[in-house]
């Protein structure tokens, strides 16, 4: 038998919708021998999911995606494996991009408002449930609303 794995995943740390150990017991659920927590901008989730690894009897990869501006302003989504989640200049370095994530969600939000569409940035810090906020978070904020009838269409 071919050992599987995923080796990109997002939990509800980020913009993902299953807490870090419900990710890995779906993971194993679907016989995978491996998954990598691959979060944006926060390694949040690694504990619980390696906790929730050792129970079901499955490889957690530490890991995360960081987003950047390659040249001619091309979105990079750098992923990184096997990190020190406890390194002090990675967790000031993951701080700050939080922060950034935060700044963005707020100035979606007001944009929103100033076009006449009500979300509220409360509601979507709520929604990212103390993780990152991200683009599917407002997407969802503006669905309730009533101003999108999918996430994909919140954007398109």
């Amino acid at each position: 038998m071919q050992a599987l794995a995923d080796l990109h995943t997002h939990s509800n740390a980020s913009d993902g919708a299953l807490s870090p150990a419900e990710l890995v017991r779906s993971a194993a659920d679907a016989d995978l021998a491996a998954v990598a927590i691959t979060d944006h901008d926060t390694m949040e989730g690694v504990a619980e999911a390696l906790q929730a690894g050792d129970e079901v009897g499955i490889e957690v990869i530490p890991g995360i995606e960081i987003s950047t501006i390659g040249p001619g302003g091309v979105e990079v989504h750098v992923l990184g494996y096997f990190l020190d989640r406890q390194y002090p200049p990675l967790d000031e370095l993951l701080r700050k991009l939080r922060e950034s994530r935060f700044d963005r969600g707020r100035e979606m939000v007001e944009a929103l408002n100033n076009i006449g569409v009500k979300v509220g940035l409360d509601r979507v810090v709520e929604i990212a449930q103390g993780g990152a906020i991200g683009r599917p978070h407002v997407a969802r904020a503006i669905i309730e609303v009533g101003a999108a009838s999918t996430i994909d269409s919140a954007f398109g």
